[in-house]
């Protein structure tokens, strides 16, 4: 991807040079291919891989938004477009299985991780921004995002009444119990 970019928008050249961004990119692919690793050859359990899975939406969001706020925005032109962290939250949301209050929690603390990246990338490169209100736009996104991830898992997940052990049967959903007994319920 990284010659691809060079080649395609040579322009991106100080954005992919930056040791932090490289840096950023390299520990995302580094976690994604852990991840999987961890899945194909059932190394942790199911639950453990959910919250693995969890810390890595933060992760990846983390690091859009370095290559994102890597310069500060011109206040004579119009912020247009999305951030690319929103549309994550709602991928993720879609593809991991989550109760809605937990992916709530994850999805603002992977919108939190927008304008953590700008701090950093102004602090780090000395860039003083113009007007927050024009650069609040993707982060205010981000957040719409974070609350669609949670309607998408009330719909998909639903947020019955039912314990928390019980809501951990992934896309199942308890009704009702069909008996007991002495070996369980």
């Amino acid at each position: 991807m990284y010659v691809l970019q060079r080649l395609a928008q040579p322009q991106m050249a100080p954005i992919l040079d930056d040791s932090f961004t490289r840096l950023s990119a390299l520990f995302t692919v580094l976690s994604g291919a852990g991840l999987f690793a961890l899945h194909h050859y059932s190394v942790v359990t199911a639950r453990t891989l959910l919250r693995l899975a969890m810390v890595f939406e933060i992760v990846v969001a983390f690091s859009l938004a370095m290559v994102e706020t890597w310069r500060p925005f011109d206040a004579a032109t119009p912020l247009l477009g999305l951030s690319a962290v929103g549309p994550w939250i709602l991928f993720v949301a879609a593809v991991i299985p989550r109760s809605p209050g937990v992916r709530l929690g994850i999805a603002i603390a992977a919108a939190t991780t927008w304008p953590l990246a700008y701090w950093i990338n102004s602090m780090r490169l000395g860039f003083v921004t113009e007007s927050w209100r024009q650069t609040s736009i993707w982060p205010l996104m981000n957040y719409l995002f974070a609350v669609l991830a949670h309607l998408l898992a009330r719909w998909t997940y639903g947020a019955s009444a039912v314990t928390p052990a019980a809501r951990e049967l992934g896309s199942y959903q308890l009704m009702w119990p069909i008996g007991e007994g002495g070996m369980g319920e």
